[in-house]
């Protein structure tokens, strides 16, 4: 009964006084839940302090919300408040995932769309890709017959069935264009 005494002091502390201090002794006294919702979960480019933070700020918003005199007890509601931020922040970082995957494209559809991600290609045969113009002409010039061939399907130029080749050659065809791109890219 003292500890829950003891809990609902600190949490008007904070609610009426706004007490940095009592926050910190109440987030203290609970970072072991802490740590455990925070070890339950994997939300991509969130550390320690990012968990940290957005548990302070929970444990903060928990003290305005608790209602003692209703016979709960702080600790049980502040737990059952930042698992479901957990929650919501993994639901969040699943959703931007879903949207990027929903918006990706292959790179032939973009090389054919004439435009990929960073760069454009124009009408000259050039093509501007991280603010640097590449001539496609000089590319090509590396490129096997076969190659060039695929890489004008590719751009939209050829058809596959005017490419006198069998299905594998022009997949591998295809395959070595992307790579040797990159590279002359980079």
């Amino acid at each position: 009964m003292k500890e829950k005494s003891d809990d609902l002091e600190l949490v008007n502390l904070v609610k009426y006084q706004n007490s940095s201090e009592a926050l910190k002794k109440l987030f203290n006294k609970f970072l072991p839940i802490t740590e455990g919702i925070i070890s339950m979960y994997y939300i991509r480019n969130f550390d320690r302090n990012d968990w940290i933070q957005e548990a302070y700020i929970v444990c903060h918003e928990t003290c305005f919300r608790f209602n003692g005199e209703q016979g709960s007890k702080f600790g049980n509601f502040y737990k059952m408040r930042l698992a479901n931020h957990a929650k919501s922040l993994l639901r969040r970082e699943l959703a931007l995932k879903r949207k990027i995957n929903k918006e990706a494209s292959s790179f032939e559809t973009s090389i054919i769309e004439d435009s990929f991600e960073g760069g454009f290609v124009g009408a000259n045969h050039t093509v501007i890709y991280n603010h640097e113009i590449f001539d496609l002409d000089d590319f090509m010039g590396g490129l096997t017959k076969i190659e060039t061939e695929v890489f004008k399907m590719l751009l939209g130029y050829k058809k596959a069935n005017e490419i006198k080749a069998n299905k594998r050659q022009i997949q591998l065809a295809q395959t070595n264009c992307k790579k040797k791109l990159l590279d002359y890219f980079k």
